[in-house]
This record gives structure tokens, sequence and C-alpha cells, in this order.
């Protein structure tokens, strides 16, 4: 990746001109760099051992810290971070996330199917697991959750293999759409068999199955749900 520093002011002016390649990458930093600490793989390992022994049931998506998909997805993560954030150590923006929302909103006006199946993931960052803010901005929680179900249906509509994962990951976390690990299973599926890319470590698609497996076991032992059937349900 490049130097985000050096790359941002010419980011921005491909972003404004339509690029929503240019707004996709300025909306990942803003989101995802802010105290991002980039460090060798080898420190990264140790710090990962020691968290380990003092936290070894921390979960992580309902999967244990120590278990080996969630160990593969973070180093694999904090990997794909530590290069797409190079130079983000300068971010001074006041609202990063509000200014991600912003690029992301650019993408998706000029029509890019990729932006529109992670909007809820830049929109509704700000409210994950923060009660307090999500009663104090119910309406506008409520505003992006339409917007974002709105958009991944049309992403879907389209094709987007983008939009398979989001709604795998819509239907394991509930929110913009009904929690149903069944229906994760089945999306991850129809994305693997696509043979799309990945945007991000492909460990993400080991944990995200794994996230589900484990969801579906809990539901079956009280008694709620079947099986996913063979396909999109």
């Amino acid at each position: 990746e490049a130097d985000f520093a050096l790359a941002r002011v010419g980011l921005e002016r491909l972003a404004r001109a339509g690029s929503a390649d240019a707004a996709l990458r300025l909306a990942e930093v803003l989101q995802y760099c802010p105290g991002h600490e980039v460090m060798t793989r080898e420190a990264r390992e140790e710090r990962m051992v020691e968290t380990m022994a003092y936290f070894p049931d921390a979960p992580v998506g309902g999967v244990r810290l120590d278990d080996p998909a969630a160990i593969r997805f973070i180093l694999d993560m904090q990997s794909h971070l530590d290069g797409a954030c190079a130079g983000a150590d300068l971010l001074h923006d006041a609202d990063p996330e509000r200014a991600a929302l912003e690029w992301i909103e650019l993408a998706v006006q000029a029509g890019d199917t990729r932006a529109m199946a992670r909007y809820a993931e830049v929109a509704l960052a700000p409210y994950n697991s923060n009660i307090t803010l999500i009663v104090d901005e119910a309406e506008e929680v409520l505003r992006l959750r339409d917007r974002s179900r709105m958009l991944l249906e049309r992403a879907l509509a389209a094709g987007e293999p983008e939009a398979l994962l989001a709604a795998a990951h819509a239907h394991l976390t509930g929110g913009i759409r009904t929690r149903d690990p069944a229906r994760t299973l089945a999306y991850l599926d129809e994305f693997e068999a696509s043979g799309a890319p990945v945007h991000g470590p492909r460990s993400a698609l080991v944990l995200l199955r794994r996230m589900a497996e484990l969801a579906l076991e809990a539901d079956e032992t009280a008694g709620s749900v079947e099986r996913p059937r063979a396909g999109r349900p």
C-alpha cells in the first residue's frame, strides 16, 4: 500500500472526481487506522501469547481467543492493517469515523456496489457495543440501519460478491437482517463458490464460518433451529 500521508491529497482529489477506489481507500484508513500500532509479526505473536496466557477464553465474535481460527485471523488482520495504515499514524482528524462515512457515501453515490456492501460496516461502527450512544442517537441509528439494509439489497441484486459476505455477517449479528447463523453459512458457501477475492485476510472466512457454526450449535441445543439447507435460504 502507498504511504497514506503522502497519498491522501491525491486520493481525496480522485474521490471527489468520482473514483470509488480512492473513496474506499480513504474510508478504510479513517475507520481502522487511528490508534493502530504497526509492529513486526514476531512482536505481535509474542503479544498474542501473553494475552492468551491471561485471557484464553476472551470472546472474538463468540469464538475463544485461543481458538486457531481466532488466532490466525487476528495476526493476519493486523498484518493487513500494517500495510493499509502505513503513514496513517499522522492522522489528526477530529472525527475519523464520521469522515470515513462521508467518503463511503461518496462511493455509494458513484454507484459502487462494493461501497454499498461495506456501508453498514462503516456507518454503524461508532455504535458497536456503545449502548449509551445508541440511546442518545436512536433516530440516527435507525436511519443508518435502514439505509444499510437498502444498500445491501441493492448490492445483492447487482450480483456484488462482497454483498454475500456482508449478508453473512448481517445474519450472524442481527441488526440489519434477522439473526440466522444458518443463512450466514449459506451466504458464506455462495461467496466461496463464486471464487471472488476477499477484501482483507482470507482467514476472515474461516473465522466467520467458525462463529456461525458455534452460534448454530448453540441454537440447536436450545432447540430453536434446524441445520441449514444447501444453497442460499
